[in-house]
């Protein structure tokens, strides 16, 4: 237990020192995460390669821990248990052990990740650098042929491979889909890093508790600077590491027999990242959208727009998946799996039945079979650059009557029959409305979106539509992401008599002034 103190402090100290000089060498370089006022809300560019700091940390934790037990003359069996070769578990005998393996598939992935950090790597290319990476462990032997569960066997044979594959991948982008919020990944990273430390001490794999523990020293170190407000981000080269780390040795942990693995646990520790990464998929694809297209449908998405702040976000997430790992723990302490994927699918129908996350995923899997097909089929397509395109004219606006005249603009982009925006809660106060002139006999859909933030309602937007339209949810979806931009841009105007002028009216109050005084000047 004293080496794993050590790993965890060494990979601590390193994560801090090194995420400090990443940081400086990243805005040296100009390596920098800019927002774009859609999806990136940050107010300022922030440097990216985190992960750079936390793989080096990683790495060093490891090292230290290593080097202490060599110093101390640690026996040829125990120094042959911590590195050596893992052929119990793969039936065959591989020169590479399976710290050597995880190491040279974590430098695939660090690469192919700084690589699209500063390149902007199309998705197929992401996703040839992660199953290169996976091949290179599934090269080890590190290969489920056997899954065990509830006491029974099920043989695999070569789709084992595929199983592994598809674990280890799916892994990577669960991890690498969470990090849209200051501190997320990280914070998920180290609270299951925790777990599998814990779960390895359990089952005597202390040198899986290393790889772990390392890592979540790492984690912790690079929080300190990943917190909200955030100074640098993972990057997708930090939130593939902690994807392929925690799936791997997840999976390795596993192992009851030759290549057995059980099939409870691993689901059990990553159950969160794996429900929103599911949901993901089923949501873009149910949408017409193509699995890899980004959207603001995520978990701490739907927080957000609850009113939770980046700090309760990271608590109640965090929270989740302790959850879910101390299920695990129990799992194994009382040598009852049923108690473990019990508990862990508890947690996954409260948030849907609490409508936390997942419940609209929910509602799109279980609608009727002929809506399923034809969004399967992809006639149902979400032109995502039309919905992006009217979110950045609005957020370009600055007073009501510009806002109005791109609402306007995106009525006729989303086929509508009638649109109305009021603004009530402003010192601006606005109401705006337009119908198109219908057939009497078209019958029309009615949509009311309240426009809230931080719990206070300053208006609503209504909307209006012909049923006879073959494409009603992909518009719903994107008049929704418009309703979004158009409270954010509501609250600029918000502001009451008796309450202080905000930044942003100063500001308005100073354009308007400077506007009057050129006009007097021209006349």
């Amino acid at each position: 237990m004293a080496h794993l103190f050590i790993t965890a402090l060494g990979a601590f100290v390193a994560a801090v020192v090194l995420t400090w000089l990443v940081r400086r060498a990243a805005l040296a370089l100009g390596v920098m995460d800019r927002p774009d006022g859609i999806r990136k809300l940050h107010r300022q560019p922030i440097p990216l390669l985190g992960g750079v700091g936390v793989f080096g940390a990683w790495l060093i934790g490891m090292i230290t821990c290593l080097a202490l037990e060599r110093g101390s003359s640690l026996s040829t069996a125990a120094w042959s248990d911590v590195v050596g070769d893992y052929s119990p578990l793969t039936n065959h005998h591989s020169h590479f052990g399976f710290h050597v393996a995880l190491f040279l598939a974590a430098v695939v992935v660090l690469v192919s990740g700084v690589l699209d950090d500063l390149l902007t790597l199309r998705p197929r290319w992401k996703l040839v650098g992660q199953t290169a990476a996976a091949s290179v462990l599934l090269a080890n032997g590190l290969i489920v042929k056997r899954i065990w569960l509830f006491g029974y066997t099920l043989e695999l044979g070569w789709l084992g491979v595929a199983l592994t594959l598809v674990w280890l991948v799916g892994s990577m982008n669960a991890v690498n889909m969470l990090d849209g919020l200051d501190g997320l990944a990280s914070t998920v990273g180290l609270v299951i890093c925790g777990t599998l430390t814990w779960m390895a001490c359990l089952t005597g794999h202390f040198d899986l508790a290393l790889v772990s523990i390392a890592l979540a020293g790492a984690l912790g170190g690079f929080l300190l600077f990943n917190f909200p407000p955030a100074r640098i981000f993972l990057g997708d080269s930090g939130s593939m590491l902690i994807g392929l780390v925690i799936g791997a040795v997840a999976i390795q942990g596993s192992f009851k027999a030759p290549a057995t693995a059980a099939l409870a646990a691993p689901l059990a520790v990553l159950a969160i990242p794996i429900f929103d990464g599911m949901a993901a998929v089923i949501r873009r694809r149910l949408s017409g959208q193509a699995v890899y297209t980004p959207d603001r449908g995520h978990i701490h998405h739907c927080l957000q727009k609850r009113g939770w702040t980046n700090r309760q976000i990271l608590l109640g997430v965090g929270a989740l998946c302790a959850a879910t790992g101390f299920a695990v723990l129990l799992g194994l302490y009382f040598r009852s799996e049923p108690l473990a994927l019990g508990a862990t699918l508890a947690v996954v129908i409260g948030c849907v039945v609490a409508k936390i996350f997942g419940n609209y995923e929910y509602m799109l899997a279980v609608g009727t079979p002929r809506t399923k097909w034809r969004a399967m089929r992809g006639s149902w397509q979400m032109e995502t650059s039309r919905v992006l395109g009217v979110c950045t004219r609005l957020r370009q606006c600055r007073t009501p009557e510009e806002i109005w005249n791109g609402l306007r603009q995106a009525a006729d982009d989303f086929h509508l029959a009638g649109i109305q925006w009021e603004l009530a809660r402003s010192a601006l106060p606005f109401k705006g409305a337009w119908h198109q002139t219908t057939n009497a006999q078209d019958p029309l859909w009615h949509l009311v979106l309240p426009l809230r933030v931080d719990a206070m309602s300053l208006g609503e937007l209504r909307v209006w539509g012909r049923s006879a339209s073959s494409a009603v949810l992909p518009d719903l979806i994107g008049i929704t992401m418009v309703a979004e931009v158009l409270a954010e841009m509501s609250k600029t105007f918000r502001t009451s008599k008796s309450e202080p002028e905000t930044l942003s009216d100063i500001e308005l109050r100073i354009s308007s002034l400077r506007g009057d005084a050129s006009r007097r000047k021209s006349a």
